[in-house]
């Protein structure tokens, strides 16, 4: 049987891809095959003459050139779900692809977030203090005896000044200086203007036979301090309790009943001077108006966590 000229001529044009394609597309194509010659310029003499031959001929072309059967196994040998196309068909960017469109490369933002054109200033700002509420003790001073070592010791008063001294009493503070100084303690105020001072004594005068010597000498510490620091805010600290223990073995009269009698005098002493009584024992005692056995090591001093205590109590009263 002599082989059919056009169907030769067929699968020479059609590409093998155009088999991976659904059934109508193929027969489009092979329609447009049979009328156009697809192969290129090289090739186009040699079958050029063939392909008009075969179109202009009054002989029908048989089964449109491709058999159901070929039509059958060529589908069957190229799966139409993952058709193969080379880099150079992609889809152009006009298509409309038939897949998701990608995520964006860049994340969207809210809309009250900063612009990407922002400037970040990359300066330092000052240095706050360890705590933004010790701001307070920025004009402040501490003067008195070796509780206040302790605070200072232990810091978290901000730029305070702190002048004391162990041992120091309302009396000596005329006549001693600082562990490091060459002048009283009362007249390291003369070098430096504050808006608050703050004093501690009476811990070393619980001793005294009369109580009243006390208050009397406490009120010249007063004076003191306003002649050298007039426009400053004077604060008359309490005299802090002691641990029950050392309450009740009451070495030179330190107990806490007398502590709260001088307390009481001191704050008639500063309402008399017109300065600022502050009740800081309050802010340590306990239930029973003792200093907690934690509180101190020696029963006396208070310890870094009850140093913070009396700060916090400064802070929300200065």
């Amino acid at each position: 049987m002599k082989q059919n000229p056009h169907k030769k001529t067929f699968h020479r044009m059609v590409p093998k891809a155009a088999f991976a394609m659904a059934g109508g597309i193929i027969l489009a194509m092979m329609i447009s095959a049979c009328q156009f010659d697809p192969q290129p310029a090289s090739s186009a003499a040699g079958s050029s003459s063939h392909m008009t031959q075969s179109v202009s001929s009054s002989e029908p072309l048989p089964s449109l050139v491709l058999s159901s059967d070929s039509l059958s196994s060529a589908l069957v040998s190229q799966p139409p779900s993952e058709p193969s196309v080379p880099p150079s068909s992609q889809t152009p960017s006009s298509a409309v692809s038939s897949k998701p469109a990608a995520a964006s490369a860049v994340p969207s933002q809210p809309a009250s977030s900063a612009p990407s054109s922002a400037v970040v200033s990359s300066k330092p700002t000052s240095k706050p203090p360890s705590n933004a509420s010790d701001r307070v003790f920025d004009d402040a001073v501490f003067v008195g005896n070796s509780l206040m070592e302790d605070l200072y010791t232990y810091g978290g008063a901000g730029n305070a000044d702190f002048y004391y001294r162990v041992g120091l009493t309302v009396r000596t503070v005329f006549t001693k200086p600082t562990a490091k100084g060459s002048v009283p303690v009362i007249d390291e105020l003369k070098g430096k203007s504050y808006g608050k001072v703050l004093l501690m004594f009476g811990e070393n005068e619980l001793g005294w036979s009369a109580g009243s010597a006390f208050v009397t000498d406490y009120g010249k510490v007063i004076d003191a301090v306003r002649q050298r620091q007039p426009d400053a805010t004077i604060y008359v600290q309490s005299i802090f309790p002691v641990t029950k223990a050392v309450s009740d073995r009451n070495e030179n009269q330190v107990n806490n009943a007398r502590i709260r009698e001088y307390n009481n005098q001191l704050k008639q002493l500063a309402a008399q001077k017109g300065a600022v009584y502050l009740d800081v024992a309050s802010a340590l005692q306990d239930a029973n108006g003792n200093l907690p056995n934690n509180a101190a090591s020696d029963g006396v001093h208070p310890n870094r966590n009850y140093c913070m205590k009396w700060l916090d109590y400064l802070r929300q009263n200065l």
